[in-house]
């Protein structure tokens, strides 16, 4: 008896780790494409190709002194860039490089999270998913985003932690969760939401829920508020800093304004209601079908004043699933648990209060998502035959009505995963460059007024590039597409200053001066200082900080 409990336990050992190295191995083909990708323009000039303070600041710095950057705190990630910039200097490959070391370390904190909770089959689905999944390819392949997987290593490892404080009640375990939860948070602010995924896992591990889960959240919760209020203050500070960024964000998010409409109580609040549940929704959607992933996503526009009529809708759609979910499956604990780990963890970027100009993103579904793939994986599971309960594997009557066997649910989660894989690997190639990351975006949404002007000002980049290295014909010919993007930019919004000053300076560098003159006053006329001029030549150069420091591994 007691050698046939020794033989269960070990093939249960060996399933589990044939299935951990397996999730990893997946996880790691799909994602090296990102090792060998570029810079971008996207953000990445801000946090590392031309932030002034980066290899000269002390670690205690970037908690103190420069503590706000780009208009958020978080210490940790921008040591971690330091680092990186003390031994290579601006070669991007070893920061792509530790962004998908990173994810592969998460994906492996997922299997062991899900593996504690609800054993190695549903790990292995979940982690897989989680590695793979096109929409958290921005998570890894973008450098500016080292703040999403950094603070989920220690968000995932917090929770994993306090799963063994549950299991044992040692107070090392509980002061564990509690110092990893403080990294995270000085990684990323959007960690501010852990103590609701601990009381969620109090929820689904423990069979009863009593006062004492709340009680020993409270120090998790002063930390999130203290973080919160600190939140406040960097974004403060970013938008009187740098205002000519913030006056495009305005024109990009027009009129949307949350806090006035709570106090005046108009039609706005109505809109941000919907765009947040827009927004719930359109995560729901692209993790299940993750197609015309870009990396901005513009707000709808309004004809009138109104918004389209499926901004109206969602909300009453969000309201009935809720409704839907409480009725049928309340006392399932895999869905409320799932559920609401979604809604909990997305809830802060849901654009209910304004985050950035976009109106949805993809980065944000990096930590949220494991809680739909945890509802997925049990499905997927009771599908071929089994379920839980009391903690244990049965046999599920359901099966036994269905017309499906178990190899062919075994092809149709293979072919799912396989194509899966296939679009992650592929959307990380689309961030290779600023070129093929803007062009993507346009190609999604061509009347972005801003993205327009940013391929401009790559080409325009590359036309001085050439023209440096007296290619005549290469720098023409980037130059006119220069030209062309800027004159879209400026047909899409006519009062944007950056498209007509590149536009006159790539008129001026093709030879058609009178333009150029034309194009310049227009410019200087809606300039209120010289702030945009110096904007537009800092915009897009990633070699300005190299051309000051030699790169370290040439």
């Amino acid at each position: 008896m007691k050698n046939d409990v020794k033989h269960k336990t070990a093939m249960k050992n060996d399933y589990t780790f044939y299935a951990f190295f397996t999730v990893l191995i997946i996880t790691f083909f799909t994602y090296y494409p990102s090792t060998k990708n570029d810079f971008t323009t996207w953000d990445d000039q801000g946090y590392i190709t031309q932030n002034p303070v980066l290899g000269t600041n002390s670690l205690t710095d970037y908690f103190t002194k420069d503590r706000f950057v780009m208009g958020n705190y978080h210490p940790i990630t921008m040591i971690s860039y330091a680092i990186e910039y003390s031994f290579v200097g601006l070669h991007p490959r070893q920061y792509h490089l530790d962004n998908f070391i990173l994810h592969l370390l998460n994906t492996a904190l997922v299997f062991l999270l899900i593996y504690l909770l609800a054993g190695w089959q549903i790990a292995a689905f979940v982690a897989v998913l989680f590695g793979i999944h096109p929409m958290h390819v921005e998570s890894v392949a973008w450098i500016s985003e080292r703040k999403d997987v950094l603070y989920s290593f220690f968000y995932l490892a917090s929770i994993i932690f306090y799963i063994y404080y549950l299991k044992n009640k040692k107070k090392l375990f509980y002061a564990s969760t509690f110092l990893l939860f403080a990294l995270s948070l000085l990684s990323k602010g959007q960690a501010i939401t852990l103590p609701i995924a601990l009381l969620l896992v109090d929820y689904f591990y423990q069979k009863k829920f009593n006062i004492k889960n709340i009680y020993n959240k409270i120090p998790f919760l002063i930390l999130s508020l203290l973080f919160g209020i600190i939140a406040i203050i960097a974004q403060r500070t970013e938008i009187s800093i740098h205002s000519h960024s913030n006056a495009i964000n305005k024109t990009l998010v027009t009129n949307y304004n949350f806090f006035d409409t709570i106090i005046h109580f108009t039609n706005l609040g109505i809109q941000r209601i919907c765009f947040a549940s827009y927004g719930l929704l359109a995560y729901v959607y692209k993790l299940f079908l993750p197609i015309n992933l870009s990396c901005f996503y513009p707000y709808p526009k309004k004809v009138d004043g109104i918004l389209p009529f499926l901004f109206y809708l969602v909300p009453i759609i969000l309201t009935g699933l809720f409704i839907l979910i409480f009725i049928k499956w309340r006392k399932n604990k895999v869905v409320v648990f799932g559920s609401l780990f979604f809604v909990a963890t997305v809830f802060p970027v849901l654009q209910l209060f304004p985050v950035g100009s976009s109106i949805i993103s993809d980065r944000y579904s990096y930590i949220p998502s494991i809680g739909l793939f945890f509802i997925i994986a049990h499905v997927v599971i009771y599908f071929s035959g089994y379920k839980i309960e009391n903690g244990k594997w049965v046999e599920s009557t359901f099966f036994n009505q269905l017309f499906l066997n178990r190899k062919i649910l075994f092809a149709i989660v293979l072919f799912s995963v396989s194509l899966f894989a296939y679009a992650g690997n592929q959307r990380c190639k689309v961030w290779k460059d600023s070129e093929t990351l803007y062009t993507n975006v346009l190609e999604n949404y061509p009347d972005v007024y801003y993205i327009q002007y940013k391929l401009g000002k790559v080409y325009f980049d590359k036309g001085e590039y050439f023209a440096h290295e007296y290619q005549v014909d290469s720098s023409m010919s980037y130059y006119k597409k220069a030209i062309l993007h800027f004159s879209l930019s400026i047909k899409l919004n006519s009062k944007f200053i950056n498209p007509w000053i590149g536009l006159s300076l790539s008129h001026q560098n093709i030879g058609m001066d009178d333009l150029a003159l034309a194009e310049m006053d227009t410019a200087i006329n809606l300039s209120p200082n010289n702030e945009t001029f110096i904007n537009f030549f800092n915009d897009n150069s990633i070699s300005t900080k190299d051309e000051k420091k030699e790169n370290k591994l040439n």
